[in-house]
């Protein structure tokens, strides 16, 4: 009788241990095909963003992968340019103020310096702005009747064509 009672409560562990391994191979499974459908996707857009220019502004897209024969995963592209801010007035605040000016003031001299380069400064970023896109690409599926799981990815995509001058 003992032996029975051991031999039953092992055997509900197994069916346990096995339906939670099949349950994890399903994710997997669908962690691999969205993996996939994502790489394929982002390769869409970025082709599409050379195709179609670095355009302004953001743009949103939404849709599914039925045509690849998964329709119950969707996809939406969010593309955004990069915006590169930067102050060179807090330059100078990040150097130690030595003494570098007359009154002995570096903070005043660095930003004496830093006008004369500031607009060439700015023009680059500007050009580095236009020729940058943020690409987020989220990919979502059912797992059951009542969850859905995601995945994002995200990549800067640069012009190939750009150059600084």
């Amino acid at each position: 009788m003992i032996a029975l009672a051991i031999l039953s409560l092992s055997l509900g562990v197994l069916v346990f241990i096995q339906r939670s391994s099949m349950e994890k191979i399903s994710r997997i499974r669908d962690l691999t095909t969205a993996t996939l459908l994502a790489r394929s996707k982002m390769i869409d857009a970025e082709q599409k963003l050379f195709d179609e220019g670095f355009v302004e502004g953001e743009q949103e897209e939404k849709g599914n992968f039925a045509e690849e024969g998964f329709k119950d995963f969707k996809w939406e592209v969010k593309t955004s340019p990069v915006e590169l801010d930067m102050d060179l007035g807090s330059l100078c605040g990040m150097l130690p103020a030595g003494d570098l000016g007359p009154e002995g003031n570096g903070e005043d001299a660095c930003a004496g310096i830093l006008g004369g380069v500031a607009g060439p400064i700015e023009g680059v970023l500007k050009g580095i702005t236009d020729s940058i896109r943020l690409v987020d690409l989220r990919v979502s599926w059912p797992v059951d009747e009542k969850y859905e799981d995601s995945m994002r990815v995200t990549a800067l995509v640069t012009r190939p064509d750009y150059k600084v001058q």
